[in-house]
């Protein structure tokens, strides 16, 4: 028999939606009536039970609670959430070996719930449970100004620190000593997987941490993570990496890496740079997991463009010799080709790329990238279609990557479609970057540029409140630059602000005194504003520098 919804009634999984997204912002009332609704056709569902069970938790009513929390997950065994709530209402009551047992499960299927690792580590603590060993295995060379940082971040984490030092001339084993680390030195060999393998092969632990000297962990995450490795049945646990490529931390690039893993003998980096462990473990059979809850800050990129001149230097001939060993590595092919491309060998870049493209099975990150790097080539170039098609490619496999958004914008602006191009650049600052699958995040976008550019953009299609809006944003991020201050000026101009435009033009052309374009603007304000004597000093000025 057909059943007839009214027009207007929500439909049932409209109710479970609605009254789960307001149970989650604490409006219990409405999300109650959600779940009644929702109850009152009769249907039986997971979300309805947990639901119900957290507002009877809420309400001090514990074995009504446990009753609704139970049924969750019955219909759904594989439901995380409610698992951990579960745990929670068991703590209520006191047993706490239950709800121990509760959150325990809750992180076996899925580590990065955060509640439950909190919930957790707090069970731990209490029954004063045993973590697992932890190794902290490092390689450095010349770090006596980053090792105390790092090794401080670590103090009552790690039950032991083994450091290879691969020919410092500096203070570096000194220091890593004093804090009770063993050191054992390692004749540099244009291997990076070769001593990072040397430091694993000394490791005692349960769990081995890889860090690099410039690393610094946070103390509460990392013990949250340290009471997961009790639980959980992976083998290895790819961390976000979050590197500020500034002092001001405007642009933060984030890659994934495998930092944790279980001290298994089969588990060895590869590859004399870019090393990872991540083949190791999928060769054998081992489960990776990737964590957005538990993160590594990284401080040597803050000096981008410098350090990026050092890394390529460095690189670039170890890339070489991995070539020669490896000739059909797409991710070497593909590390060689942006190497290139930095030192402005375009050709032999797109060589490359088209090489990776050939020889690449599946669409891994190296795949991703390249797409990225021809779709801003041939853009730029002004193959539009082109571009447009690398671009597809990438969106149909992770349509989460800001940087993605970030390259349409590129080349939507290269084309003139101003309308394309701000949608694109507004999606990078939007999109759910925790939903993305790349290995890496922000790893294209300059946040200065997009600024700019959304204020161009926002101008040419006459959106004037966009324009001022996106153009103060580029100059929180280039408070120096002469033309990012005369395009604030502009739009400032347009939104009748001649006043506090003047300020900025006046600023603009102490930084830049020859710039036709900054001294035209201004002039024509302070004519159209009726301060001729102020403009004809601008003019004397003019001469006097042109000579």
């Amino acid at each position: 028999m057909l059943q007839v919804v009214a027009e207007g009634t929500p439909a049932f999984e409209e109710l479970l939606e609605r009254g789960d997204a307001l149970l989650r912002e604490g409006r219990f009332a409405e999300a109650e009536e959600c779940f009644r609704r929702a109850q009152d056709t009769g249907k039986d569902h997971f979300i309805l039970a947990n639901g119900l069970g957290v507002l009877a938790y809420h309400r001090g009513r514990y074995r009504e609670a446990e009753k609704l929390l139970r049924k969750a997950v019955r219909l759904n065994p594989e439901y995380a959430e409610g698992w951990n709530n579960l745990g929670a209402v068991y703590v209520a009551q006191g047993k706490l070996s239950d709800a121990r047992a509760s959150f325990a499960h809750a992180l076996r299927l899925f580590p990065d719930l955060r509640d439950a690792q909190e919930n957790y580590l707090f069970m731990c603590e209490k029954m004063k449970v045993r973590f697992p060993s932890l190794s902290l295995c490092m390689i450095a060379k010349n770090e006596e100004a980053n090792l105390p940082r790092v090794l401080s971040s670590v103090c009552g984490l790690v039950d032991e620190i083994i450091l290879v030092d691969t020919g410092s001339s500096d203070q570096t084993r000194e220091i890593a000593r004093s804090f009770g680390a063993r050191v054992y030195d390692f004749p540099w060999c244009d291997d990076f997987a070769a001593a990072r393998n040397e430091a694993l092969r000394h490791a005692t632990g349960e769990w081995i941490l890889v860090l690099d000297a410039d690393d610094e962990v946070d103390k509460a995450e990392f013990l949250r993570l340290k009471a997961l490795l009790g639980v959980t049945d992976c083998t290895g646990f790819m961390l976000p990496i979050r590197s500020p490529l500034d002092r001001e931390d405007r642009n933060v690039m984030t890659n994934y890496l495998v930092r944790v893993f279980r001290n298994d003998p089969r588990i060895r980096f590869r590859r004399r740079v870019h090393e990872t462990v991540e083949g190791a473990i999928l060769s054998m059979g081992g489960k990776i997991f990737r964590l957005t809850t538990v993160a590594i800050l990284h401080h040597g990129y803050r000096e981008a463009k410098k350090v990026a001149e050092k890394v390529d230097q460095r690189n670039f001939r170890l890339l070489l010799l991995a070539l020669k060993e490896n000739p059909k590595d797409p991710d070497i092919l593909a590390y060689l080709g942006r190497s290139y491309l930095f030192r402005g060998e375009q050709k032999k870049a797109r060589a490359l790329f088209e090489k990776v493209l050939r020889l690449s099975k599946g669409f891994g990150f190296s795949t991703l990238s390249v797409h990225l790097d021809l779709a801003f080539m041939e853009g730029m170039e002004g193959n539009t279609a082109k571009a447009l098609e690398y671009l597809a490619r990438v969106e149909e496999h992770d349509p989460y990557l800001p940087d993605l958004w970030y390259v349409y914008g590129k080349v939507y602006e290269r084309a003139g479609e101003w309308e394309k191009a701000l949608e694109s650049f507004e999606k990078v600052l939007t999109v759910d970057a925790t939903k993305s699958t790349s290995l890496m995040v922000f790893f294209r976008v300059d946040f200065a540029d997009l600024h700019v550019a959304l204020a161009q953009c926002a101008a040419m299609v006459g959106d004037e409140e966009k324009a001022e809006r996106y153009a103060r944003k580029a100059f929180e991020h280039c408070p120096e630059d002469p033309g990012v201050l005369n395009n604030l000026a502009v739009a400032l101009i347009r939104r009748g602000r001649a006043e506090e435009a003047e300020e900025y033009l006046e600023r603009a052309l102490r930084l830049d005194p020859g710039n036709g374009t900054i001294l035209g603007n201004l002039l024509q304000l302070l004519v159209e504003e009726g301060k001729i004597d102020k403009a004809k000093s601008y003019l004397v000025r003019l001469r006097e520098s042109l000579g």
